[in-house]
């Protein structure tokens, strides 16, 4: 919660509950906290929010080594929880926020299917668009 609470100076593990409460009261004024697990819904509810069109994009850098990688002992993921609790708690808050006045809202459905399918369409271009000048112009001398 420290950055949410405005503060980036309290050593990491080192958050107070009074912090925690500071960070929900900050999120409370945001237009739209999502979160990158739940990404595609996150954009569509600051599309509604903000009123953008045209909303696109491309997945890039994502990690190619990521599922190879050895999935944390239960001791380990113990202790992570342990030393993140507060962080957590903010996580579990923000997320249940985000559900009950992003997503459940009237339509959010239908408008989460329609950005989802303009999106698929998309792709293809968007990589190329995406995609480092030196490697498209590699792509046009072939």
């Amino acid at each position: 919660p420290r950055a949410f609470a405005g503060d980036t100076t309290t050593p990491f593990g080192a958050c107070t509950p009074e912090m925690l409460a500071t960070a929900k009261s900050n999120l409370v004024r945001f237009a739209v906290a999502g979160t990158t697990e739940r990404f595609d819904e996150s954009v569509v509810g600051m599309i509604r929010a903000f009123g953008w069109q045209r909303v696109r994009y491309v997945t890039t850098n994502v990690d190619p080594q990521r599922a190879a990688r050895a999935p944390l002992t239960d001791r380990e993921l113990a202790l992570v929880r342990e030393h993140n609790a507060l962080d957590l708690e903010l996580y579990a808050w923000a997320e249940e926020r985000f559900q009950r006045e992003v997503v459940d809202a009237p339509g959010f459905a239908d408008d989460l299917g329609s950005f989802r399918a303009r999106n698929r369409r998309y792709g293809p271009i968007g990589r190329i668009a995406a995609m480092p000048r030196t490697s498209a112009a590699r792509l046009r001398t072939r």
